[in-house]
């Protein structure tokens, strides 16, 4: 089966906020194809994924979970990038548009964007 954004846009706003197994297919299916996927199309995603989180609105607790899974997918592609990145100090590095949501039980931070 080939890769469509679009669609696979479409069933992310279908399963953001849903109590139903789509959350982990779908978040499952972003975190799978997150290199193929348009830097505007993860913002949006990104940008929804903690609204819907900061106005309890994400579904599940487990649902949580999942998408705060593809939240850290995220995080972790911004500072390997900017780990191999030829700029000076760590913190000039650090994208300061992003902010702790929350802080799991283990520890994770959780980032949101600033506007």
């Amino acid at each position: 089966m080939s890769f469509n954004e679009e669609i696979l846009f479409y069933a992310f706003r279908y399963a953001l906020g849903r109590m139903t197994y789509a959350v982990s297919t779908v978040s499952g299916e972003l975190i799978n194809n997150w290199h193929r996927i348009s830097d505007h199309t993860k913002e949006l995603i990104i940008d929804e994924i903690n609204k819907a989180i900061k106005s309890d609105n994400a579904g599940a607790k487990c649902d949580v979970v999942r998408w705060k899974s593809v939240l850290l997918l995220e995080n972790a592609v911004k500072e390997s990038n900017q780990v191999n990145s030829p700029t000076g100090s760590e913190e000039g590095r650090r994208d300061s548009s992003y902010r702790p949501v929350e802080t799991s039980s283990s520890g994770d931070a959780f980032q949101e964007k600033v506007e």
